[in-house]
């Protein structure tokens, strides 16, 4: 589940900043890493269903996955996930706008892992 004051991890091109420590380390592109390679429909209306692809996605690894605008975040309703997707379900109240996709770790200490993926909600 997201914890508050979990640290938020974003990963672009290969690298991970942890904006709480200030330092930065190279994230390691294992078969078992998670990673978000693209999501579908690239834009979506408030309480649809739309598909997360990538690999690590697991119910092992993934608590929840949120949507975040930078100000503004919000749980998703998880319906299915696998190895390599995950289906969920938009919150109904959505406001308009781009929602980068957040995914919440179930490592003993929660990670917010935003790799730059977003969606269009229109």
């Amino acid at each position: 589940m997201f914890t508050p004051g979990a640290k938020l991890v974003a990963a672009w091109a290969m690298l991970l900043v942890l904006p709480n420590t200030g330092s930065t380390f190279r994230y390691r592109d294992t078969p078992e890493a998670t990673r978000i390679d693209r999501v579908e429909p690239a834009s979506a209306r408030p309480g649809d269903v739309v598909l997360i692809y990538g690999r690590g996605l697991e119910r092992s690894k993934i608590a929840d996955v949120l949507l975040t605008d930078g100000g503004y975040s919000v749980l998703t309703r998880i319906l299915d996930q696998g190895e390599t997707s995950i289906r969920v379900q938009l919150p109904r109240m959505l406001e308009p706008g781009f929602y980068s996709i957040v995914l919440a770790t179930r490592d003993r200490e929660t990670r917010l892992l935003d790799q730059g993926v977003t969606i269009k909600v229109e």
